[in-house]
């Protein structure tokens, strides 16, 4: 028996991550996609008019019944509870940048990268939600030591918060937020062919409602620029003066910051084979390729986006440090909603083996009275053997000891200890910038340990000193020898003892 594999896949059960998918949102269409043993699974619904205008819900309680009725389209329609979902919101507009930082130490990088993101940003730094990323490094100017490179993300928390809003009130859960060109950018990356991870190239979208302009280089994207064409509906030949002085605009971005050392342009189009190529053939010399996925080849490009917001889904949530322009009550609702689905795992596991050992004393229970009685007509019957007499003692015997086992069990089962809500409250004292990873008890009467990390030195001190005025927690102890740095975050170990009415 192969115990590797046993122990291997219980593990998987016992440390499984829910599901999360992608969900596109634009004006005119909501798309959804999950990806599941290496086969992706979609579902979508036509939005009628006026619901979203210009970034914004115009009609919540409609957009509401949307958003449900697509569930019911989903692979979870016939299971309990939300989906959890990386969102693409249709923004009025979308603010990206990169910026340099020098080398400094680790710790220092969260610090320097908010400060410059809020001196950059196009929008008031208070009513805009903005996120950053690491996405490389470059030579400095006139050489030297390297630059740390980073791309910043701004969107107007107006907008934001009108689709959260109503997401919070339907069958999504939001993980993460952000832009389609992000979504578009990792598909290319991760699923089409042809496309070189280290290459350089421009991506025009012709799918969806506007036409985006896209630069990658290395994976990351550099650039994002779109304008109102929709070819679908209006044609190329009417925009052509339009488009070529957009392209114009892109190519000259490209060549005054990198050159004209660029692999190639992918055009990303439901529609056949445009007139746009003649376009890029004589005025730019440049052949396009249409973008084609070596990767679930079933799927359309209009459905790239949503695949590609999937594909971060993918990523485990302590792993993924890609731009989310959410607040930071998204990332905990997500951690709240995981531990209650680890709560309920337990739970069920408790109840459903305590009630099969319950079940087991019961029928065996009715099973000994039953030939105990069987025995009771046979001695009324004559039979007064001294051996039958002492098989009949020996049966008694057996019985009396078997239901006190079964009321000692009964009782233990009355008295045990429940963790549930000790999980919960710990969970609720340590606040949204403080994250538990571990947590070591024997019994209720031992001290506890907690291993965690806090988003600053003064977060994980709050923490132990709301645990102090808890009177529940006591000896609560938090060497400072323990406290290290890690990615701009500090772990800890924390110490402390538990009265016994906290857990009940």
């Amino acid at each position: 028996m192969n115990f590797s594999g046993v122990f291997k896949k219980f593990f998987k059960i016992l440390t499984q991550e829910p599901s999360v998918g992608g969900l596109e949102i634009s004006e005119s269409v909501l798309r959804f996609a999950i990806i599941k043993e290496g086969k992706v699974s979609v579902a979508s619904l036509r939005l009628p008019p006026e619901i979203l205008v210009s970034g914004e819900v115009k009609n919540p309680e409609q957009f509401k019944e949307a958003l449900n009725a697509l569930y019911k389209q989903t692979v979870f329609s016939q299971e309990k509870g939300k989906v959890n979902v990386v969102v693409s919101l249709p923004f009025s507009r979308a603010y990206v940048q990169t910026f340099k930082l020098p080398p400094i130490a680790e710790k220092g990088i969260t610090g320097a990268a908010e400060l410059n993101m809020q001196m950059i940003s196009p929008l008031p730094v208070g009513t805009a939600y903005y996120d950053w990323e690491r996405i490389g490094d470059s030579e400095a100017e006139g050489g030297g030591l390297k630059q740390m490179e980073f791309l910043g993300a701004f969107a107007m928390t107006k907008e934001v918060n009108s689709f959260l809003s109503v997401l919070k009130n339907s069958l999504f859960n939001v993980v993460a937020v952000e832009f389609s060109s992000f979504a578009l950018t990792r598909f290319a990356v991760l699923g089409a062919a042809g496309f070189d991870p280290h290459g350089s190239y421009i991506i025009l979208n012709l799918s969806g409602g506007e036409t985006e302009f896209i630069i990658v280089k290395n994976s990351f994207l550099y650039f994002s620029y779109s304008v109102s064409l929709n070819l679908s509906s209006v044609g190329v030949a009417s925009v052509q003066v339009v488009l070529e002085r957009s392209l114009q605009q892109v190519f000259n971005f490209y060549v005054n910051r990198w050159g004209n050392d660029f692999n190639g342009i992918f055009i990303v189009s439901d529609l056949p084979k445009l007139e746009v190529e003649s376009l890029f053939r004589e005025k730019f010399s440049i052949s396009p390729v249409y973008l084609t996925p070596k990767v679930f080849t079933e799927l359309s490009p209009s459905w790239f986006v949503v695949a590609g917001l999937a594909l971060r889904g993918q990523i485990a949530r302590s792993r993924d440090t890609m731009i989310s322009l959410a607040p930071v009550g998204t990332e905990e609702e997500y951690k709240n909603v995981q531990l209650s689905a680890f709560v309920r795992f337990w739970r069920s596991v408790a109840v459903s083996s305590l009630s099969f050992l319950i079940l087991i004393f019961l029928i065996s229970n009715l099973f000994l009275k039953s030939v105990l009685g069987e025995i009771k007509k046979e001695e009324s019957a004559g039979f007064n053997s001294t051996e039958v007499s002492a098989e009949v003692v020996k049966l008694k015997t057996e019985a009396k000891e078997f239901n006190n086992l079964t009321a000692v069990v009964k009782e233990a089962y009355k008295n045990k200890s429940s963790w549930d809500g000790f999980l919960e409250k710990l969970n609720t004292i340590a606040g949204p910038n403080v994250k538990i990873k571990r947590i070591f008890v024997a019994a209720v009467n031992q001290p506890v340990l907690v291993r965690g990390e806090g988003s600053d030195e003064k977060s994980v001190v709050d923490f132990k000193s709301r645990l102090e005025k808890d009177g529940e927690f006591s000896d609560i102890k938090l060497p400072l020898s323990d406290l290290s740095y890690v990615s701009g975050k500090v772990s800890f170990n924390l110490n402390f003892s538990i009265k016994s009415a906290a857990v009940k």
